[in-house]
């Protein structure tokens, strides 16, 4: 019995026990005798044989729904389990929470280093050349969208730019990258 769901507990066992209950009917029901013998297998035989068939179905499907909830007990169990292991073993180590998470990301003057590298890395990942960094990716640079989500991935990882959805949604051009991480346009002074 699961402490915290009492009834959805009680009802995987009163499924389960249906199910073997529904069994141990049906398979009583079978016409053994007309079956293993040369007697007369009639209809009405037949249509017994049939709700039996059916009832081993449903009795069948009614112990998997119970064993379905038990399984999802234990799943519960485990991810909470889990996660109050998590929770205890960084309030006894806190440091391990700052080693396992992903390293700090460098110091960069906003208005000269980074579109640098926004640039610098479109070129090398992308292909785009400085003068194109205003050209829509996909539609006129023809970068699959993949290669520009990787891409964006992949400043935030190396670099620790990060980009909201909202903004990764809306990015056309390496400019709109750039002014979505910075706040700002490119400007030509970027360039050199």
């Amino acid at each position: 019995m699961n402490e915290k769901f009492p009834i959805l507990s009680s009802f995987s066992w009163l499924l389960r026990a249906f199910a073997i209950i529904i069994v141990v009917v049906s398979l009583y029901q079978i016409p053994w005798r007309e079956i293993f013998t040369d007697e007369d297998f009639n209809t009405q035989n037949r249509q017994d044989l049939l709700y039996c068939v059916l009832g081993l179905i449903i009795a069948m499907c009614l112990a998997v729904i119970g064993e379905v909830i038990g399984v999802l007990f234990a799943i519960e169990k485990n991810t909470r389990t889990f996660n109050q292991s998590s929770i205890k073993d960084l309030q006894d180590n806190p440091l391990k929470a700052q080693t396992s998470a992903r390293p700090p990301a460098p110091t960069f003057s906003v208005t000269d280093e980074i579109p640098k590298i926004i640039i610098s890395e479109s070129k090398n990942i992308l292909g785009v050349k400085e003068t194109e960094i205003d050209k829509p990716l996909v539609q006129v640079l023809r970068v699959p969208p993949g290669e520009v989500f990787r891409f964006i991935d992949e400043l935030e990882d190396k670099y620790g730019f990060v980009m909201t959805q909202q903004a990764i949604s809306q990015i056309q051009t390496v400019e709109d990258i750039i002014q979505s991480i910075v706040g700002k346009e490119a400007s030509p002074e970027t360039f050199e």
